[in-house]
């Protein structure tokens, strides 16, 4: 019994001295004392598209979520409550710094669709008007004047899976969706996750990251679907912040904050943002609509001074534009300076790697028609048992080259 006792005792000691260690620790992937560094032609902005409130099954009201918000330092945010018909609150616009859209989530067949909408009155009543309206929606071509936009949430969530083929009117899905990875982790392999559970306290960013594998069914189904017709990509922070006991022990996992800062999406936009409701409202959206965007885990270094664009003849084209190969076209890969930690910048055509580079700038000329996409991994300096790993960074929306 006293050996039991003074082995318990060394590994609580070792425990406690390995979360000092934990805590000291700061993810740091630039040169010290860089400042954010804003890109030459773009400005960025970063926000959550998947948010759980109290009103469904989240933990928090939409005031508190948003004071959290304005902590993180994100732009936008829109809210996503599932199932939500009577919509109980409507706070569309600005509150403080961030920019609010108010949807919705709603389920269809076995899956759960997001709707996203710049009309701030848009809203479906019913579940059965809802589910009338998406199927008529899934059944039509996409076109430019569409006033919503739909989004498979966690596209291989256990029993949320899409069944049968994918419609081509389908807008977008999530290529990463942050609570299930996590749940994945929990389903596969108990113990990581029990051990990041019990680090958390200490550094959370460290905690998180450990827990991110790269997710391979996604990106290959965003590839198919984007071979079929064009489809945004997302990352779903999907955040509730509930509470969960393990071993009697309250544990909040993640944080609505913490969530917020640990990933994100990245709109790029010429013009800045200027305080306007409706202004403002229509870039944000359009920019979203038309995949003007990335999505990076934020927490592994600042993205903002990214930015992935085609140059040619015709112009300057953002991700998610449609490109006519006659040009003359040039894609360029800007990533943010000094950064200090290995990194490979990866281009992929037709979900086939294509090009890798390891410049902090990367010009790749583009002589064949395909779907091209950019994704930036890095190997960042952290403590035992994690050194070493590589993970990817950052994602972008596709280039549509014809």
């Amino acid at each position: 019994m006293r050996k039991l006792f003074l082995a318990c005792s060394f590994i609580l000691i070792g425990f406690f001295f390995y979360g000092l260690y934990l805590a000291s620790y700061t993810i740091n992937i630039y040169e010290k004392n860089v400042t954010e560094m804003e890109h030459h032609l773009f400005h960025d902005y970063k926000g959550v598209t998947h948010v759980v409130s109290s009103f469904s099954k989240g933990s928090s009201t939409p005031k508190s979520i948003l004071l959290e918000a304005g902590k993180s330092n994100l732009d936008f945010l829109f809210f996503t409550d599932l199932n939500l018909i009577d919509k109980p609150y409507n706070i569309n616009g600005y509150h403080g710094d961030v920019f609010t859209f108010s949807n919705q989530k709603l389920s269809y067949l076995d899956a759960h669709i997001l709707i996203y909408s710049k009309n701030p009155h848009f809203y479906f009543n019913s579940l059965s008007a809802a589910n009338a309206q998406l199927a008529q929606h899934f059944s039509e071509p996409k076109t430019e004047d569409r006033n919503y936009l739909t989004v498979l949430a966690h596209p291989f969530k256990y029993n949320h899976q899409w069944t049968g083929e994918y419609p081509k009117g389908l807008d977008g899905i999530e290529v990463i969706n942050l609570r299930h990875l996590w749940q994945e982790v929990w389903l596969r392999d108990k113990k990581t996750f029990l051990w990041s559970i019990l680090t958390y306290p200490f550094n959370p960013n460290i905690s998180l990251l450990r827990l991110i594998t790269d997710p391979k069914r996604e990106i290959e189904l965003w590839d198919f679907l984007n071979k079929q017709s064009p489809t945004l990509g997302f990352l779903g922070n999907e955040t509730t912040a509930r509470i969960f006991k393990i071993l009697g022990l309250n544990f909040t996992f993640p944080s609505y904050s913490k969530s917020f800062s640990f990933a994100s999406n990245h709109i790029l936009i010429p013009s800045e943002l200027t305080g306007h409701v409706e202004t403002d409202r229509n870039k944000l959206f359009n920019s979203i609509k038309n995949g003007h965007f990335y999505f990076a885990f934020d927490t592994i270094g600042n993205p903002k001074g990214f930015a992935s664009y085609i140059k040619n003849n015709a112009g300057t084209h953002l991700m998610g534009s449609k490109v006519n190969l006659k040009d003359n076209s040039v894609l360029h890969i800007d990533l943010p300076e000094k950064i200090t930690v290995p990194y490979i910048v990866e281009v992929f055509k037709d979900g086939i790697l294509f090009f890798k580079s390891n410049k902090i700038k990367t010009s790749v000329d583009i002589s064949k028609p395909g779907v091209y996409r950019v994704r930036v991994k890095v190997q960042p300096k952290l403590p035992l048992p994690d050194d070493g790993k590589w993970f990817g960074w950052i994602y972008t929306n596709p280039f549509f080259v014809n």
